[in-house]
């Protein structure tokens, strides 16, 4: 599990988290949603080491201030929203998830080769493991990104807007990723700005405004006090699928 309890942050003169608490259980996914400027990533850079921060956050009951970086990567995989086109292959921008286990010498063992020949496999980047990462596509630099993730084998993913800017095949590929980790038993956090996306794959949704949280709960609960109105300006609209039940989506 990981618990945040009474956590802020300050950039400079600003309070960009405040006082915020929640947890995620193993074999969860939560998504953070909120206006641009809610604190929302600054959340999630606080959980990655990527922002000082006041209070506590614990995975498995370990205080994450008191670990190094190389044992908090061995616990916690974060994608960042703005990705860089490095001149790599995808194979070796994959094998880059290895480092909490190889360490600054990078040499990979038989185990580790085979691990990242399972991730290209399970996310079908076989066909492309030799291309470099600059010249694919942005779907598939994320998908390149979230395979790298999957190879540092942490039990904990942080996904800051991982659907962002992608069609609708690579934004559906992406949260079906998200959702393989949690059956896989993994704990998933996840920045997104779709509220369909949220309610299709969200265990726990937490709601940002101002720095502060001000909803954690199920997605049943989140539509049920209207936030998607209040909050984003969406109403719920029904439909038939193709199988002849109504479905909601909100716009």
């Amino acid at each position: 599990m990981i618990q945040f309890s009474n956590v802020s942050v300050r950039l400079g003169r600003y309070d960009v988290v405040k006082d915020v608490s929640f947890s995620v259980d193993k074999g969860e996914i939560c998504v953070i949603l909120g206006q641009n400027g809610s604190g929302k990533t600054t959340l999630l850079k606080a959980l990655s080491a990527n922002a000082p921060y006041t209070g506590h956050i614990l995975a498995d009951g370990k205080d994450l201030s008191g670990l190094s970086r190389r044992e908090r990567a061995a616990m916690i995989a974060f994608m960042a929203q703005n990705l860089p086109s490095p001149p790599v292959s995808v194979e070796k921008l994959i094998s880059f998830g290895r480092q909490p286990y190889t360490g600054i010498s990078g040499i990979l063992s038989p185990g580790d080769k085979r691990i990242i020949s399972q991730v290209l496999h399970r996310t079908g980047l076989e066909h492309i493991a030799g291309k470099r990462v600059d010249r694919i596509s942005g779907g598939e630099q994320r998908k390149a990104f979230f395979a790298m993730m999957l190879c540092q084998q942490a039990p904990y993913i942080l996904a800051d807007e991982p659907t962002a800017n992608l069609d609708v095949i690579h934004a559906k590929s992406i949260l079906e990723m998200l959702a393989q980790r949690k059956t896989a038993g993994d704990g998933v956090i996840a920045v997104l700005h779709d509220i369909n996306q949220a309610l299709e794959i969200a265990d726990k949704i937490l709601l940002m405004e101002g720095g502060r949280a001000v909803f954690f709960g199920t997605p049943r609960r989140f539509c049920k006090k209207k936030f998607p109105l209040s909050h984003f300006g969406m109403e719920r609209l029904e439909c038939t699928g193709e199988d002849g039940k109504k479905q909601f989506i909100y716009k």
